[in-house]
């Protein structure tokens, strides 16, 4: 391509290559944004985080240390109640099954 031709081209698609350009340069400042922002978001959120709803909910926490205690207590009895429930009936099952009624008759020959 010679200059002449060069210039040519260049003046008869100026506008679309700006336009190009334009969109190109509007894209890249898009992308850039688009992982700056949420990470600034991120540090702000964290800060906010750190700096003002922990130390809130700790204070609140350690003022209810008591009642929370005794309901995980509480809890944990349950929980181990329920378990005992279901080993009991297990080994009922079992003790019923054929196994345990063979072993009981070898354990009396």
């Amino acid at each position: 391509m010679t200059e002449e031709e060069m210039r040519k081209f260049l003046a008869d698609n100026g506008d679309l290559i700006a336009e190009r350009v334009r969109d190109q340069m509007v894209e890249q400042i898009a992308e850039t944004y688009r992982w700056q922002v949420p990470d600034t978001i991120n540090k702000v959120v964290t800060e906010f985080m750190s700096d003002k709803i922990a130390p809130a909910i700790r204070e609140h926490l350690q003022s209810n240390e008591g009642p929370i205690i005794a309901a995980a207590i509480t809890a944990t009895d349950q929980i181990t109640d329920k378990l005992s429930e279901v080993m009991v009936t297990k080994a009922v099952e079992n003790m019923n099954g054929y196994r345990f009624g063979q072993t009981i008759e070898a354990l009396f020959k």
